[in-house]
């Protein structure tokens, strides 16, 4: 009798047992594949959050130049300079002003460009004038005679915020006026902001090795062009690249999605998410790199596995 009841027991516990464990194992995979969807969630918005921070800085940026270039359009000095065609004159006038700007605004580049959108002044390179401008921004306020801005990547491979506003003197259109300013700021102000880390990298197709050099030395910043075989880093706030994020760069350039994966820097765990970067006319140029620091998943991973 007594064994007869052992049997029966055994009969039901080990089959109850046996649904136990798969019902555990199936709770289990089903909260770490939760789990994984919320932090797949949590790394999109972090996406979406860096591309409208950088957005709004954009627009910010912009608006403060605008502003500038209104009060420019206005000064009597420079109008006259410009009418008179006396490209020193207009040096003398345009310098000072360039010069107080620079470090309370940041801006880098200042332009006097004809009707023909042929450059007349770089007020931050005097030498060099005299070529036809072929930028979109410079383009578009010809073509629509209203104000064009925009991030553009320049001859030295560096990206510029521009915005051009046509020039009107005695009511007549007699050129186009533009500031621009290198954006790597920015930057630095999501890292500090949305606590991520942020990689851009350029095409090659789209740079000229010694031009690229050169402006990179310009912002101080350490050039490689023989790191990656078709892209270059234009700027990171990352210690060192991993090879994860080197490898999943290079499939990127071939489907252009956005691509969500992990990868460890200094031992910690990452999510990261690799999304095309455009200029102001659509062109994509590059991709943009998020990285968000996600070591609580490792570790809550690690206690459900």
């Amino acid at each position: 009798m007594v064994k007869s009841a052992e049997r029966i027991k055994k009969s039901i516990l080990i089959p109850l047992g046996g649904v136990l464990f798969i019902l555990f194992a199936i709770t289990v995979f089903s909260a770490q594949r939760w789990i994984g969807q919320q932090f797949e969630y949590e790394m999109r918005e972090a996406i979406l959050d860096a591309q409208r921070t950088y957005s709004v800085a954009l627009d910010k940026d912009a608006e403060v130049m605008l502003g500038m270039l209104d009060f420019l359009k206005k000064d009597e000095s420079l109008q006259q300079a410009w009418l008179a065609k006396d490209r020193g004159l207009l040096l003398q006038q345009a310098l000072p002003i360039f010069k107080e700007l620079k470090p309370k605004y940041r801006v880098t580049h200042f332009y006097f460009h004809g009707l023909d959108k042929v450059n007349f002044l770089r007020v931050h390179n005097p030498p060099r004038h005299g070529d036809f401008i072929k930028r979109f921004t410079l383009k578009t306020a010809a073509e629509t005679e209203k104000t064009s801005w925009g991030i553009e990547l320049g001859p030295l491979g560096t990206f510029t915020l521009r915005v051009v506003v046509p020039w009107y003197i005695n009511g007549s259109l007699s050129g186009y006026l533009e500031l621009g300013e290198e954006i790597s700021h920015i930057t630095g102000q999501m890292k500090e902001t949305l606590g991520i880390e942020i990689m851009s990298v350029i095409d090659k197709k789209f740079l000229n090795r010694a031009k690229w050099e050169e402006g990179m030395g310009m912002i101080g910043v350490s050039a490689n062009w023989n790191l990656f075989d078709d892209f270059v880093v234009s700027e990171q706030t990352l210690s060192h690249i991993p090879r994860k994020l080197i490898e999943a760069l290079g499939e990127h350039q071939q489907d252009h999605s956005l691509r969500l994966f992990d990868a460890i820097i200094d031992g910690r765990v990452y999510s990261a998410g690799i999304v095309p970067l455009r200029d102001v006319s659509g062109q994509e140029v590059g991709e943009f790199v998020v990285l968000q620091d996600f070591e609580h998943k490792k570790s809550l991973m690690q206690r459900l596995s």
